[in-house]
């Protein structure tokens, strides 16, 4: 029941937070930032407000932007279920439960897990499963869940159940353009708990991927692009260029994700490249390392940084070098998994 009233009381001053920010951006901005660092009593929070309050300090940065962006364009639904599910149950109620269920038993608890759904096989998880791995999730903390799909539309329509029997997560998608119908994205409103992500593959955008973007738009969703990177296309991105491009598609986020061949030299120039981004503010989008970033909110939440993917067949990865182990979500809880595959280092 307390959970429930602090639930509507923060809807409640999300609400009063995107009327002012209609009328008085950069001022309710500001305000809004100051009063979280003030009541911030967690780690991430205190970590999240500090980082806030040195980038709003600049009067011109493009984040005031981006900020108007998502109130004028994302539906306020999805903005304010997607962030209390992310900023109250995940980073903040999730990450106690986290912390204390690490103490009393001793190993790393992943603050999301990422289902990796991109490649076919004979007898891939079923939604009942998949549920059942949500929900022991929530039991131990996690509330947050990433899935890569495949190409095809009807995998979509597996994920919009999980997504819509727990309205309690915050959840991340990502698909390609042409896996996505109206009818998917209208229910993807519909629920509030989902970003989209959109892979672009091409740094020439094709008609299909610039429709499916404006259907997006169209439908105030909260979306993004991912790119995989690797030494043949890492000088492109530090280019800038692709990133003009999306900025006319009105993204919010793009996340760069690193491909499995990429060399430690490529993949230190885009941490650099990413966390200069969001020091520097040059572009109105939250940019995103995919791997680094999960390693840095770990890392906040519980100190020590840990992974955890599945695989569709039910595999378990256990670190962003993906290493597969002989483990298989199957045939073992994640209570009986993780202490293997996620031991506590003590650094």
């Amino acid at each position: 029941m307390h959970q429930q009233v602090l639930r509507v009381m923060i809807e409640s001053a999300v609400d009063q937070g995107l009327y002012g920010l209609k009328t008085d951006l950069k001022r309710t901005v500001r305000n809004l930032t100051d009063l979280g660092s003030y009541f911030a009593k967690g780690r991430f929070q205190k970590d999240f407000f500090e980082i806030a309050q040195k980038m709003l300090a600049n009067e011109n940065s493009p984040y005031y932007e981006l900020v108007s962006n998502i109130v004028n364009n994302v539906d306020h639904h999805i903005i304010k279920n997607f962030g209390i599910n992310i900023g109250l149950n995940s980073w903040t109620n999730g990450a106690k439960k986290i912390r204390e269920y690490e103490k009393k038993n001793g190993y790393n608890i992943p603050w999301t897990i990422v289902f990796d759904f991109q490649n076919k096989v004979q007898n891939p998880l079923t939604v009942p499963e998949i549920i059942e791995i949500i929900n022991e999730g929530k039991e131990m903390g996690i509330y947050s869940y990433f899935f890569f799909t495949s190409y095809e539309a009807a995998h979509i329509d597996e994920l919009l159940e999980i997504f819509d029997q727990n309205r309690d997560c915050a959840f991340i998608i990502y698909t390609s353009y042409d896996s996505l119908s109206e009818k998917h994205i209208y229910k993807l409103r519909e629920y509030g708990n989902v970003i989209v992500s959109i892979a672009m593959d091409e740094f020439n955008l094709c008609p299909g991927f610039v429709q499916t973007m404006e259907l997006l738009l169209k439908n105030k969703c909260l979306f993004g692009i991912h790119i995989n990177y690797d030494d043949n296309n890492v000088d492109i991105i530090l280019s800038d260029s692709w990133i003009e491009q999306i900025r006319e598609l009105h993204c919010t986020f793009a996340f760069l994700i690193k491909a499995k061949d990429c060399s430690p030299t490529k993949e230190k120039e885009i941490i650099s490249y990413v966390r200069n981004g969001k020091t520097n503010q040059k572009y109105p989008i939250f940019l995103i390392d995919f791997y680094e970033d999960i390693e840095h909110v770990d890392v906040v939440i519980s100190t020590e940084p840990c992974f955890f993917k599945i695989l569709q067949d039910g595999t378990v990865v256990s670190s962003k070098e993906n290493i597969v182990t002989n483990f298989e979500i199957r045939n073992t809880t994640l209570c009986e998994t993780l202490p293997h595959v996620t031991p506590k280092v003590g650094y």
